[in-house]
């Protein structure tokens, strides 16, 4: 016994089993056990199957750490009687969250500079909106110190995110649609992965809706939602590079340089907020038993900080090492946009050389997918744990096994654009664009097939647990190279009647005005949806009873906070530097003009 007076081991031995935890991830009474003199609050953490267990204990101050851990092999004794799984004492992990939390709750010299740098700039903006709305700014022929305050000006910036029906090309605003639900998809997803940091009261209940529930399985297959986020993304960069190089004169060097610089630009204001609020704000929010975990990210993100900045994290860095894990996708989506114009460009000098270009890579992303897939033995089965590691740092993040989906829509772009181009367009594309345009039954059969495609490839997610042992070594490996292309070859069967100028339903649903704004708003939610949910999990001071429907609830609430925050992130700090790329490119714009005047 720690204590050896026999008063205070009574009292301290009626609070410490009142504000104890009682079961399995029974995190007890925090607060009460800190606020009372001669205890301390520990936690004992564990992972089980991917789930992070936990049990509460209040400890006399004359008990330190060391001594409880003597005891280790009881405390794991009592968690896998209730969890009814098999833990080891050495997988059990000791602490002391409310010190910790006493050392990260203070306010850093960083953050005192971010904040003022950051009320410098609103400041700014408030002047620049305040000159803007009394019309100071809006003279038939601004100067360019006019046109710079105005890139500032929060009327301005809302008005460009708000504006609807503004497209050139109808068509193109199914693209809207879709991002909306695959960004609702993923925000659903993420709800459900999130409960594997926060301790949950019904532990086997999860594990059991992890493994029998269909909608879950649904939930599981959100992993291919990010591979339509590719999808579409080759398909605006196949549009965009074709009109950039449909000049002759714009297939150099400078014009690859200066839409890199652009793209840079665009993602990486709202990168830069997202890690600093990591470093310097998201440990001062919050004081529980799982707070610590926020410091975990914050020294990620101090020790990465320039591998985030340059998007080369997914190399450097393991997954979970990385500042703010689920950027990893921005990592991959610019370095794949790195190499678009070098396989666009062969096509718009000469098209049978771009048709060959883009098949050898496809070719060549299918054949590594496959060999890095056998290599580590991938199986996403949860009846018998994936090596997750392997499978995230070598497989799930990498570029060249995210680049099959990325070249379909670089392809699938090729093919309509083609199939639309009547006079110099391709045989078979305009064959194949007359048929669908004119015949109600096949661009139903389109529509029929794309979705027994993608339905069928959600039900592979729920098969994947329904046997004991797991699927064989073969089907894992081909359930994770197949799915990604096949879903969005099925997604691209849905879309083709409708970007060929059919399809009105569809277009009339995807398309509607509504969409609009908020898919300028997509890229903001994917970044600040997942501090939303550790804001959630990390003030919670009780575990949660874990239920389908419940995360559903969370998912929208985060879902519709993600966009009120977005908004105010992207008018703040994003639109900004758009702002200005645009005035930067108009102003060049004018000089070459006049230098070719003078000429």
């Amino acid at each position: 016994m720690c204590i050896r007076d026999r008063y205070q081991r009574r009292v301290h031995g009626v609070k410490t089993l009142a504000y104890s935890g009682k079961k399995v991830n029974d995190i007890g009474a925090y607060n009460e056990c800190k606020g009372s003199k001669g205890l301390y609050y520990m936690l004992v953490s564990v992972n089980i199957r991917m789930f992070n267990v936990h049990l509460g204990l209040c400890i006399p101050q004359e008990c330190p750490i060391e001594v409880v851990q003597e005891h280790k092999g009881v405390i794991a004794k009592t968690i896998s009687k209730f969890a009814d799984l098999e833990v080891k004492p050495e997988d059990l992990v000791f602490s002391d969250p409310a010190e910790k939390n006493k050392k990260l709750n203070r306010w850093s010299v960083g953050a005192i500079v971010v904040m003022a740098v950051v009320g410098l700039l609103v400041a700014w903006e408030l002047l620049a909106t305040v000159l803007d709305y009394n019309g100071y700014l809006n003279s038939t022929a601004p100067s360019p110190l006019a046109k710079f305050i105005l890139c500032f000006s929060y009327q301005k910036n809302a008005k460009g995110i708000l504006t609807v029906g503004n497209k050139v090309d109808q068509r193109l605003e199914v693209l809207n649609g879709v991002r909306i639900l695959v960004m609702w998809w993923v925000v659903v997803a993420h709800s459900f992965v999130m409960q594997l940091l926060a301790p949950l009261a019904n532990l086997e209940d999860a594990f059991d809706s992890v493994l029998n529930s269909f909608f879950l399985a649904t939930i599981k297959a959100g992993t291919v939602a990010v591979d339509i986020f590719f999808f579409l993304s080759g398909f605006l960069a196949a549009l965009s590079f074709t009109q950039i190089f449909s000049n002759p004169e714009a297939r150099n060097p400078t014009t690859f340089l200066r839409n890199y610089l652009k793209r840079y630009i665009r993602l990486t204001p709202m990168v830069l907020v997202l890690m600093l609020y990591t470093i310097f704000f998201q440990p001062l929010l919050f004081d529980t038993p799982i707070s610590p975990i926020s410091q975990v990210a914050a020294d990620n993100c101090s020790n990465h900080w320039y591998e985030t900045l340059l998007y080369v994290g997914n190399f450097t860095s393991g997954f979970m090492k990385m500042c703010n894990p689920w950027v990893w996708y921005l990592f991959v989506d610019i370095q794949l946009y790195l190499i678009t114009p070098f396989l666009i460009l062969p096509y718009c000098i000469k098209k049978k050389a771009g048709y060959a270009t883009l098949l050898l890579a496809c070719v060549a992303a299918f054949a590594t997918d496959i060999a890095i897939c056998c290599y580590y033995n991938l199986n996403l089965s949860m009846s018998r744990p994936p090596p997750m590691k392997e499978y995230f740092d070598n497989e799930y993040i990498k570029p060249y096994c995210r680049a099959f989906p990325y070249l379909i829509g670089m392809v699938f772009f090729i093919f309509t654009k083609e199939g639309t181009d009547i006079q110099i367009g391709n045989e078979v594309c305009v064959s194949v664009k007359n048929k669908v345009y004119h015949s109600k039954l096949l661009r139903y059969s389109f529509y029929i097939a794309g979705i027994i495609i993608m339905s069928a490839l959600i039900c592979t997610f729920y098969l994947l647990d329904k046997y004991k042992d797991g699927w064989s070594s073969s089907l894992g490996n081909a359930h994770i190279i197949l799915t990604r292309p096949l879903f969005v070859i099925g997604l691209a069967l849905v879309l083709y009647p409708v970007l060929i100028g059919r399809g009105k339903p569809l277009l009339a649903v995807l398309g509607h005005f509504i969409f609009g704004p908020m898919g300028r708003l997509t890229y903001g939610i994917y970044m600040v949806h997942v501090p939303i949910y550790y804001a959630i999990i990390f003030n919670r001071l009780q575990a949660e009873y874990y239920t389908e429907a419940t995360r559903v609830v969370e998912a929208i609430m985060v879902f519709v906070l993600s966009y009120i925050v977005s908004f105010v992130v992207t008018i703040v700090f994003e639109s900004p530097s758009v702002q200005l790329l645009k005035l930067s490119n108009k102003l060049r714009e004018r000089s070459r003009d006049y230098k070719l005047l003078t000429n």
